[in-house]
C-alpha cells in the first residue's frame, strides 16, 4: 500500500480518529483500501489485546488468504512481530 501521492492524503501522524484538514487517518485509509481490495470479510478491532487492527479474509478458488494488519503512526515505537501458524 502506498502512503504517498495526492490521491492518498494520509496523515501518517494520526493512527485513528480525526486527521488534519484535508487528510485521513491511517485506519481510515486502511479501511478504504481493504474494503475495495476484493476481501470477502474485513474485520476491524482497535481494542486492547486485539490480534490486529484489521483482519481481512479473501477467498479465491480453493485458497483462503488471511491478512492481519496492525497500524501505528510514524511516532510509535517498533513492535515485536509474531508468527501465526495455520493448520487445516
Amino acid at each position: 500500500m502506498s502512503w504517498t501521492g495526492p490521491s492518498q492524503n494520509v496523515d501518517i501522524e494520526r493512527e485513528f480518529g480525526a486527521a488534519r484538514t484535508g487528510l485521513i487517518s491511517i485506519h481510515d485509509y486502511l479501511d478504504r483500501e481493504l474494503s475495495g481490495s476484493g476481501a470477502t470479510v474485513v474485520y476491524y478491532d482497535h481494542g486492547t489485546g486485539e490480534i490486529a487492527d484489521f483482519v481481512a479474509f479473501e477467498r479465491r478458488d480453493e485458497r483462503l488468504t488471511i491478512r492481519c494488519i496492525t497500524a501505528r503512526d510514524r511516532r510509535a515505537r517498533p513492535q515485536a512481530i509474531g508468527k501465526v501458524t495455520l493448520t487445516r
